[in-house]
């Protein structure tokens, strides 16, 4: 495992997150403006599109390398469904304070529990859910 090759999968896992990322915002925040929903609920809707966004990016872009050796597809699907619902709890735990506490505006709030959570989703995705059991 060089340093370049764990350079060029952080920015590959950049340039998918951001897209899933954009994709949970968009879609979270349209559903949010378009109903009476609570934001948790637009924001569960954002993300089960984010995930699929995600999930196929990461398998066949980002950790492609990692991902051809692994001998059943629906091993890192499972451990990245457990990375992704963990992120998506701590997010709504985060949104639902800001929410009790009337931190910011709506957008912002939402906005804001869903970009933290990147790096935790790094970290795991790369060292547990796309690697190969040795």
């Amino acid at each position: 495992m060089s340093l370049t090759s764990e350079i060029t999968k952080l920015v590959r896992f950049g340039f998918v997150g951001v897209l899933a990322t954009l994709t949970h915002l968009v879609i979270g925040n349209f559903v949010q403006f378009s109903t009476t929903l609570a934001p948790q609920i637009c924001s569960f809707f954002g993300f089960i599109v984010a995930f699929i966004v995600s999930y196929l990016g990461h398998f066949h872009f980002t950790f492609r390398d990692q991902s051809k050796s692994l001998s059943v597809a629906g091993k890192p699907l499972f451990k990245f469904a457990v990375i992704a619902i963990s992120g998506f709890l701590i997010s709504l735990f985060v949104l639902t304070g800001l929410e009790h506490f009337k931190l910011g505006q709506s957008i912002y709030r939402l906005s804001f529990s869903i970009l933290i959570i990147p790096l935790l989703t790094f970290l795991l995705s790369n060292f547990w859910a796309f690697r190969a059991d040795e």
